[in-house]
């Protein structure tokens, strides 16, 4: 009778064990989840306002209320990077032209972040102070496209070529979870002005 009552609380105890062991697993991968999905999330918001805002600016490249003020000869697209692009568009619909840059700053600028690849991506407007579009960037690269959708090999000495853009861009968070950093991808293959094509 002693034997079997020990056998009992023994055995108890293991399965006991087993089973907080078990809780104890299923309330760290809950907690796992809840961290990983709220990264994910803010990298998700960070990515459609940036989409949003270069698909709004892309498509008004070349745009002026006031058609007469674009001839032949204007230029519509200054610089045509890799990662960096100029061109001007009437971005308040005042019948003016702005001249509006997209460019990426460097990795020594998020120094403080863990991630070792994030960096900021500018937007400036006529020359003034520039706009932080988004702080977790790892990749921003722009390829170019002629009217036939033949690739144009930089540098590229007459921007007036370029009927087509490709736009691509990664974000990362800036912190690792489990050494692992939470990223969002997106990829707008044939983004233009439809004004580009009408020079």
């Amino acid at each position: 009778m002693g034997f079997s009552t020990i056998l009992d609380v023994i055995g108890s105890t293991f399965i006991g064990g087993i089973l907080l062991l078990t809780l104890m697993r299923l309330q760290s991968n809950a907690s796992d989840n809840q961290v990983t999905f709220g990264h994910d999330k803010t990298i998700q918001s960070d990515l459609a306002y940036v989409a949003e805002t270069i698909e709004n600016d892309f498509r008004k490249m070349g745009y002026c209320a006031d058609p007469y003020k674009i001839t032949d000869t204007t230029k519509l697209i200054y610089k045509a990077e890799i990662n960096a692009i100029t061109f001007r568009a009437d971005i308040n619909q005042d019948s003016s032209l702005d001249k509006i840059e997209y460019y990426i700053g460097s990795t020594s600028q998020m120094s403080h972040t863990p991630n070792p690849n994030d960096r900021i991506l500018y937007k400036r407007i006529n020359g003034g102070l520039p706009l932080k579009l988004s702080y977790g960037i790892t990749s921003f690269n722009l390829e170019y496209f002629d009217v036939f959708q033949d690739t144009l090999k930089l540098p590229i000495t007459d921007t007036r070529k370029i009927a087509l853009i490709k736009v691509s861009f990664q974000i990362e968070d800036p912190d690792a979870y489990n050494k692992k950093y939470s990223k969002a991808s997106w990829s707008q293959l044939r983004l233009t002005g439809r004004n580009l094509r009408k020079r």
